[in-house]
């Protein structure tokens, strides 16, 4: 009966299936410098940032930081361009950027960085009309998987579980 509800109550609208498909299919470019995690590294990273910003170039920046400028090659948000423990911070820095910008320092697990977009490549919204139905599915799924989770944590939040432990 309760799944029949959360089917019930999750849906999925079509702007919401296209604006899923359009932010998992998008892709950036970037160039980043990546300094050592924590104090010095940030403060690194602070300076080269003020550097790139006030009109001196990546290369020149870099040479002068003592690092390497790196670039990637297009990327979908999530995925592993930079360490696992630093995809998250990386990646929505990225994807926050407008062309030609250049990132706050972006503090991670592993390291310190500094992105610059280069190119935003937007979702093939063709291949969305293909693949409509089965992402609304999907997206349908995850949500009706998403209410039934928050309908078990609340469910177990107000039950008050007692172990009786009577050998005997």
């Amino acid at each position: 009966k309760m799944v029949e509800l959360i089917r019930g109550t999750a849906k999925v609208s079509e702007a919401e299936a296209r604006a899923g498909f359009r932010a998992a299919r998008e892709k950036v470019t970037v160039e980043y410098v990546a300094f050592p995690a924590g104090g010095e590294g940030g403060q690194a990273a602070e300076k080269f940032r003020a550097a790139v910003t006030a009109g001196t170039s990546w290369a020149q920046a870099a040479r002068g930081a003592d690092t390497t400028v790196k670039r990637t090659e297009p990327f979908t948000l999530g995925a592993a361009v930079v360490p696992a423990a630093d995809v998250e911070p990386f990646g929505l820095a990225a994807f926050r950027l407008k062309a030609g910008q250049v990132s706050p320092v972006v503090e991670a697990a592993t390291a310190s960085y500094v992105l610059h977009l280069l190119k935003r490549t937007p979702a093939d919204m063709a291949a969305y009309a293909k693949e409509r139905s089965t992402w609304q599915r999907s997206l349908q799924a995850q949500k009706e998987q998403q209410v039934m989770n928050a309908w078990l944590q609340q469910l177990r939040a107000r039950v008050a579980i007692q172990m009786n432990d009577r050998a005997g």
